[in-house]
């Protein structure tokens, strides 16, 4: 079992935040809010701390709403070359590298940023930015440089909800804690989740 002083962090005062949501009802099973969280009066890196997803984005942003609005199957091929933002800026790899023609599969598995950012183009912000909200990651104003993780950012609870509806089919449920609620004269109200289904 792998213990947090197992990992090589940085220095003493680096943080970390995760949660773990079950994929069919959007239960939190688990969250940890901290390396050293022990009070509520710290701060919750996993329900609280917005950071910039990079590119664990991409799935909900760009190749995401290529599959649900136009359509795209995963070998969609797009071109990674030399390109810019639609301002003019140029956008590079992570490893200065161009790849050429490949499937949509291996941009997201190579984590490549041109043609996640061809997508993104290619759906819209507005569209972009609707698919994200129907995974509960709402950003707003959002621009190019969000396909690619550029933006306010997500929680861990956000991104680990966002993630479930994927292997869901594509029904989100917004986190929840609570099952249900027994009165003390032994009423019992079952929780209500709201939960939205992709249209793919």
């Amino acid at each position: 079992m792998l213990h947090s002083k197992d990992i090589p962090y940085p220095d003493d005062n680096f943080e970390t935040g995760l949660t773990l949501v079950d994929t069919k009802t959007g239960a939190v099973k688990a969250v940890g809010g901290g390396r050293h969280f022990k009070s509520i009066r710290y701060t919750n890196y996993a329900t609280n701390v917005k950071n910039q997803p990079g590119s664990t984005i991409k799935p909900v942003l760009d190749y995401g709403p290529a599959i649900e609005y136009l359509n795209w199957p995963t070998a969609y091929t797009l071109n990674d070359e030399h390109y810019q933002y639609s301002d003019g800026t140029p956008i590079n790899e992570w490893d200065n590298q161009y790849w050429g023609n490949i499937s949509m599969r291996r941009a997201l598995e190579w984590s490549r940023n041109i043609p996640a950012l061809k997508a993104f183009q290619a759906v819209g912000t507005d569209k972009a930015q609707q698919f994200a909200a129907g995974l509960g990651i709402k950003i707003d104003p959002i621009y190019e440089s969000a396909s690619i993780g550029g933006f306010e950012g997500a929680t861990p609870i956000q991104m680990a909800a966002a993630y479930a509806a994927f292997g869901n089919g594509g029904t989100y449920h917004e986190p929840n804690t609570v099952k249900k609620v027994i009165y003390p004269d032994g009423k019992k109200v079952e929780a209500e989740t709201k939960k939205t289904q992709s249209n793919a």
